[in-house]
């Protein structure tokens, strides 16, 4: 019974001794703040991308649809599956002009080559992570799309 009461008057003190706030209610100062944004980049909204690789998705050609996009430019890397690389072209002109047509004010590119593919998925990946400033972004873009073109 001593030993119970003593774990009581232990924990009672323990808990006095943890409020060291002296006032009840909250003062004015910390109840008028407000969250600022940590972030220093923001970054172009994602979503069209999203919604391209949502509706790409629908087809059964694709194995794994990557997109990424900028305020103007909209890279869109997907693989095909092995027994429909031989209407690649076909495919990827489809796919093209799907997206075209759904995002009209966006340059955008489709392409199927494996390099840019692996290169899209890495900028996916750090721009999912955070891990990219607005300019970094633009100025990979920039590279993508000149690598896109040096294929073509």
């Amino acid at each position: 019974m001593k030993m119970h009461k003593l774990i009581v008057l232990l924990i009672l003190s323990f808990l006095v001794a943890c409020n060291t706030n002296s006032d009840s209610a909250p003062s004015n100062d910390r109840s008028k703040t407000e969250p600022s944004k940590i972030s220093n980049s923001s970054l172009p909204d994602q979503a069209p991308s999203r919604q391209a690789k949502s509706t790409l998705r629908k087809y059964k050609e694709t194995t794994n649809i990557y997109a990424v996009n900028t305020d103007k430019n909209m890279l869109v890397a997907l693989e095909v599956h092995q027994h429909d690389r031989i209407k690649l072209t076909k495919i990827k002109e489809k796919f093209a002009s799907k997206i075209k047509k759904q995002f009209p004010k966006f340059k955008t590119e489709v392409s199927t080559d494996k390099k840019l593919v692996l290169e899209v998925k890495k900028l996916q990946n750090r721009i999912a992570k955070n891990n990219i400033s607005d300019k970094k972004l633009k100025k990979e873009m920039d590279h993508l799309l000149k690598l896109l073109q040096e294929k073509t």
